[in-house]
């Protein structure tokens, strides 16, 4: 009856061992679905940082294309006013020709008058006359169209700045 007794004994021994074994097990389980768990979510916070960094670049992106945009239109903006001032420059001085050639065609007229009517010597005097007032009025025309030109290039570079 003591062999058995001891058996019996070595057997609930046995079976406490496997229990342990068993519960051993188990928790080594449980830590590798821990760790397990642990990489997921390392992965997924890497998954998130890159879509993070993916969404600021796009960002980036838009700001640098509406940059882009805005110095474009700026550019055509400047573009135009400087075409829209060199045009009135040139109609200015279309305009200011004409008015030389009208006031030419005058004065000629006026000495072919001048000349039929009246002697040789004060036609003379008249003619020279005549010529110098020409003179007059076109270095007077010149002066006009180089202060416009200066004071529209003056226009210009305030604007620019």
């Amino acid at each position: 009856a003591a062999y058995l007794l001891l058996l019996l004994l070595l057997l609930l021994l046995l079976l406490l061992l496997l229990l342990l074994l068993l519960l051993l097990l188990i928790l080594l389980l449980l830590l590798l679905l821990l760790l397990l768990l642990l990489l997921l979510l390392l992965l997924l916070l890497q998954l998130l940082l890159l879509l993070l960094l993916l969404l600021l670049l796009l960002i980036l992106i838009l700001i640098l294309l509406l940059l882009l945009l805005l110095i474009i239109i700026i550019i055509i903006i400047i573009i135009i006013i400087i075409i829209t001032i060199i045009i009135i420059i040139i109609i200015i001085i279309i305009i200011i020709i004409i008015i030389i050639i009208i006031i030419i065609i005058i004065i000629t007229i006026i000495i072919m008058i001048i000349t039929t009517t009246t002697t040789t010597t004060t036609t003379i005097i008249i003619i020279i006359i005549i010529i110098i007032i020409k003179i007059i009025i076109i270095i007077i025309i010149i002066i006009i169209i180089i202060i416009i030109i200066i004071i529209i290039i003056i226009i210009i570079i305030k604007k620019r700045k």
